[in-house]
Formats: C-alpha cells, structure tokens, sequence
C-alpha cells in the first residue's frame, strides 16, 4: 500500500504541474495556485456482508479519521486524502467483527461551467474485516485500486452548498480465498499485514465491482475554515458469494 500510496502521489503531483488552464471561473483571480490541508473526523454507521463467511448483515458505528491536501487554482480544483476508518460491528446473534480499512483518495476537477466542474476519481483502499467468534482464519480482506470519473456542482440557491459523486469505471482487486486458513500465510505480521492483500489483483469493470460515493459539503460564509459533510458510500463485489458494504456518516474538517 506504501507503493500505491507513492505512485498515487506521483500521479496527483503530475496532473498538478502539467494541467492547464481551460476556463476562467469565479477562482480567475487567483495568480497563483493555493495549497491548503484539511483534518478531520466522520462519525459512520456502516453495514456489511462478507459471504466468504456467512451470509449474516453486520452493522454498527465507524470512527473514520483523515487528512487532506487540496490544491485550488483558476483553472481546476484537486485533493489528496489519506483515511483510518476503525469500527465495530454486529450481525443479528450479537456476533462482533472488527471493521477497518486505510487508504488514499486523489480527486481532480476542471470547470465546465460557472457551478458544475468534471474530473476524476483515483482510490487505493485495503479494506480488512475480523471475526473472532467464526472460524479459524479470522481475518478477510478486499483490497483495491480504482479510477473513475467524478462530478462537483455547486448549488447556486445555497451558498457555501455542494455535492460531489463519484464513482470507479475500473478496478484491480483483491479478494481473500473462500476457504483460507490464517496458517497458509503471514497476514497476521507486521509486514504480512500490508504485503498479503495485494497479491493476486484481478481486474473488474463496473459490472464486477462497484465502489460509488456521494458528498453533500457545507462550507459556512462566516468560518471559511471549517467543512461539515454528509457522505454515502457503496461498494460492491459482484461474485457468487458477494461482498457489499454500505456508509452513511456525518463529518467536520478544520482547514490550516
């Protein structure tokens, strides 16, 4: 992941300096492009089924934490997000799975018009679920590296009002075995931990698998620097035995 992470990176800092201009919108009096990070929390209430297990509907609340670099120019706006989503989840016999994931997020948008803009949407994300009450191997995974096209539009009856939709057209993604013992393999080391889920990508459209997100942002006139969001996520493997996780949180991030 420290490797995706670094190209992921890369990528973001080549569409920064190479991109340019294409329209003069309400940012043209910018000379020059601003840098800004951002900090915050979302507090989420997450569903999954991972049916390499069972087929039983876990659910409960998320505590995601992350950190995002933006860049905003007079031509187009791009972001670089890392997040640490950490949870408990329950299926209906009060069986517990420990629910978290870390990944990165480069979003990139050129205006088409005074309040819509289009662009793209790259993820690198490992997603791990572990369930202490079920089996011998404990510990699944999902891991994946998507692009895809995105969509800002801002509402013009609502200043400091926007919506953000995303979603992957394509994905390399890896998936833990239907029957997989935790001795076939080091997952559980430090370095196992990173290195194992990344083996055996498969590539998918979006008939195979689905990740899509929906953000409705507020920036308030009067605090500039504080950003409250609702956001919604799906992600979906389309197999025999399916995996699908769904999001809903509530979020506020402080900009520095």
């Amino acid at each position: 992941m420290l490797k995706s992470f670094l190209n992921t990176l890369v990528l973001f800092l080549v569409i920064a300096i190479t991109q340019q201009k294409v329209f003069a919108v309400e940012t043209s009096a910018l000379s020059s492009p601003q840098w800004q990070w951002q900090l915050g929390a979302t507090a989420i209430y997450q569903q999954l089924r991972e049916e390499k297990l069972h087929k039983l509907r876990n659910h409960g609340p998320v505590i995601l934490s992350e950190a995002v670099l933006n860049r905003r120019s007079s031509s187009n706006k791009q972001s670089l997000k890392f997040h640490l989503p950490i949870g408990v989840l329950i299926d209906r016999y009060g069986f517990p799975v420990i629910s978290f994931q870390y990944g990165f997020e480069a979003k990139g948008f050129w205006p088409m018009e005074k309040q819509t803009s289009v662009g793209y949407l790259l993820q690198a994300n490992a997603r791990y679920r572990y369930f202490p009450e079920w089996d011998d191997a404990h510990l699944y995974w999902l891991s994946d590296y998507s692009f895809g096209p995105a969509l800002l539009h801002r509402i013009q009856q609502y200043p400091g009002l926007s919506l953000q939709a995303g979603m992957a057209l394509f994905s390399w993604v890896s998936v833990s075995p239907q029957h997989r013992l935790s001795k076939f393999d080091n997952i559980l080391t430090l370095s196992g931990f990173f290195k194992v889920p990344q083996q055996n990508l498969k590539f998918k459209h979006l008939g195979e698998f689905q990740n899509l997100q929906f953000n409705l942002n507020y920036q308030p006139a009067k605090h500039p620097r504080q950003h409250m969001h609702y956001e919604m996520r799906l992600i979906r493997l389309l197999e025999a035995l399916q995996y699908v996780e769904v999001w809903h949180g509530l979020g506020w991030r402080y900009a520095f």
